[in-house]
């Protein structure tokens, strides 16, 4: 079981430096009020199964647009940005971007969309409750069961993204609690599915959606990095990134990766090589130059038959360049 949690704590570095760093660093720590927010609303608060893609792009937009115009108006938080946010997403006038889910929306002031009354769940709401001015410097004051309870007690928040956001917010202060550890935690069909392979046991789940045993899991975890003196929340990291990057979405492909501990070591190997050639490149402007290049002179016209997919890899790539230095930089300090 080392070999596997020591492999797991190395791969997280990847996850922390090319997804969790540029938000915290693009919002400074969330050092004013409305930055700790936007971190929370852009990468934490809608991160759950089947949640329109289009509500944390809208949402951090809002934070940043909308608060200069309330603040110099001295309009009511809560109403104002649910009011923003319907706006922006085009509620009622383009039913492309499909219903607003009032009774899971974080910034939904009402159970449901025939409500007119705020019931006291959406996160402005409970902030201003519990008098919460900075989301995560407030939030690192109080225990950690006492953070989790109040990220439960908004709308649409449950304790995987509680547990989500408490881990990256603990890794980032470095403030480690030795109580209550396994509430940083975050499990999902991707730690189940490495756990129940990896202990050859599944705690009588059915499947890897299940989870009716996340807080054995989570407990579990924690209790196996204490032994080797690692660290559970970077070995939660590691896990969900060699899962869903190195693994992907094929069953059959993560069979063949978890057969033993050698197979998957192998297929990091192989992940890892492709991230090092990238980072071998003299610059990220040659490495878009060389993508550029393949899409307009490659095979195929391209690195796809389909014209579509062209244009669709030359749209992500312009979309990932502002975060390509600061990426490709780290990644190659980490073996």
């Amino acid at each position: 079981m080392k070999d596997w949690l020591k492999l797991f704590e190395k791969i997280s570095e990847y996850h922390w430096q090319q997804n969790v760093l540029p938000v915290w660093e693009k919002y400074e720590n969330g050092k004013l009020p409305w930055q700790s927010v936007a971190i929370f609303l852009s990468t934490y608060a809608y991160e759950r199964s089947g949640v329109n893609p289009n509500y944390a792009p809208t949402a951090e937009d809002i934070i940043q647009e909308g608060l200069k115009e309330i603040e110099e108006n001295n309009h009511d938080l809560e109403s104002s940005l649910w009011k923003f946010f319907c706006k922006k997403m085009k509620y009622g006038e383009d039913k492309g971007y499909g219903g607003l889910n009032y009774g899971r929306n974080p910034l939904s002031p009402y159970p449901s969309k025939t409500e007119t009354k705020s019931d006291g769940k959406s996160l402005f709401a409970r902030m201003k409750q519990e008098k919460i001015g900075n989301l995560i410097v407030d939030l690192q004051e109080l225990t950690t069961l006492e953070a989790f309870s109040f990220l439960r007690s908004i709308r649409g928040i449950g304790p995987k993204i509680s547990s989500f956001f408490l881990r990256d917010m603990s890794e980032k202060s470095n403030k480690k609690s030795t109580k209550d550890r396994e509430l940083l935690q975050p499990i999902d069909v991707w730690i189940r599915r490495i756990i129940f392979k990896i202990r050859n046991d599944n705690w009588g789940a059915k499947s890897e959606y299940d989870n009716r045993y996340d807080k054995e899991i989570a407990e579990w975890i924690v209790e196996e990095a204490k032994k080797e003196e690692y660290n559970p929340e970077r070995i939660n990291m590691g896990m969900w990134y060699f899962g869903s990057q190195v693994c992907g979405k094929s069953k059959y492909k993560f069979d063949q990766i978890f057969r033993d501990f050698e197979s998957a070591e192998q297929a990091w190997e192989t992940y890892y090589d492709r991230i090092k050639r990238i980072c071998s490149l003299p610059s990220r402007d040659e490495f878009g130059e060389a993508i550029l290049h393949a899409l307009k002179y490659g095979k195929n016209r391209g690195l796809y038959k389909d014209e579509k997919l062209n244009l669709e890899h030359k749209r992500k790539l312009e979309l990932h360049r502002n975060q390509e230095n600061q990426i490709f930089t780290q990644l190659s300090k980490h073996p």
